[in-house]
Formats: C-alpha cells, sequence, structure tokens
C-alpha cells in the first residue's frame, strides 16, 4: 500500500483555507453593494409643532397627499407650509429642519395623478432603530 504525501495534503488544506477567506471576502463586498440605506426623519406638523410620524421624505409625502386630498412636494412656490422634518426626535430641536413639506391647492397647479404607493425595499435597513429599545 503507498502512502499519500504529507506535503500534497498540507498544501490542499493551504489552498482551500485561503480559497476559502477569499469568496467570504467577495460575499460581504457583494452585500454591501446591494444594501441601500433609507433615512427615516421626524415629522412634525406646522403650524404647532407638534409630532406626526417617523416616516421617509417618499412616504410621508405620499400619507399627506392622500391626507390633504392635494399635492404634498418640499417646492415652497405657492404652497402652504404644513410640516418640518427633523434628522433628530428632541424637543426643543437642536437641529434645523432637514425637510419642509407643502401642500399645494389643486386649482394652483396642473392636475396630476396621484401616485402609486412608494413600494418598501425588500433590502432595507434602518440608519437608527429606536423601536426595538425600550
Amino acid at each position: 500500500m503507498k502512502k499519500f504525501p504529507l506535503r500534497l495534503v498540507l498544501a490542499t488544506a493551504v489552498l482551500s483555507l485561503f480559497a476559502g477567506f477569499t469568496k467570504l471576502k467577495a460575499r460581504k463586498a457583494a452585500a454591501s453593494k446591494t444594501t441601500s440605506r433609507q433615512v427615516e426623519y421626524y415629522w412634525y406638523t406646522w403650524p404647532g409643532d407638534s409630532y406626526n410620524d417617523e416616516n421617509t421624505l417618499a412616504n410621508e409625502e405620499y400619507a399627506m397627499w392622500v391626507y390633504y386630498d392635494a399635492p404634498v412636494n418640499t417646492d415652497p412656490s405657492d404652497g402652504q407650509l404644513i410640516e418640518k422634518g427633523f434628522i433628530n426626535n428632541t424637543e426643543p430641536h437642536e437641529f434645523a429642519p432637514t425637510y419642509f413639506l407643502y401642500v399645494h391647492e389643486p386649482g394652483n397647479i396642473a392636475p396630476r395623478v396621484l401616485p402609486p404607493a412608494p413600494v418598501s425595499n425588500p433590502g432595507f435597513v434602518p440608519v437608527w432603530d429606536f423601536r426595538s429599545v425600550r
């Protein structure tokens, strides 16, 4: 019976070990490229400065469009301020608002069809998830 050379076994083990690490690095790099982050803002009503909800910009525009039954966006021209979006949930506010939402009367701009509801991203990873902390 012929014995297996020890050098061949060691060389195979070392090559398979390093080949496994390169695959792991490639998988991590591919996963980080496909993961997208959506920033959620804390929305406060105006006037009154009372807390409304925590939502992304697109989802909040859609929710307010449905609520007011009129176009809502971040364009201040010929619109009425209804909400301010902050990056933190402190009162009094430590920073200036990141976004302002304005409602526009349907007669003031060209009529548009209600946009479809935003599709949630299956790879969504929240930047900060305070809901799990209690």
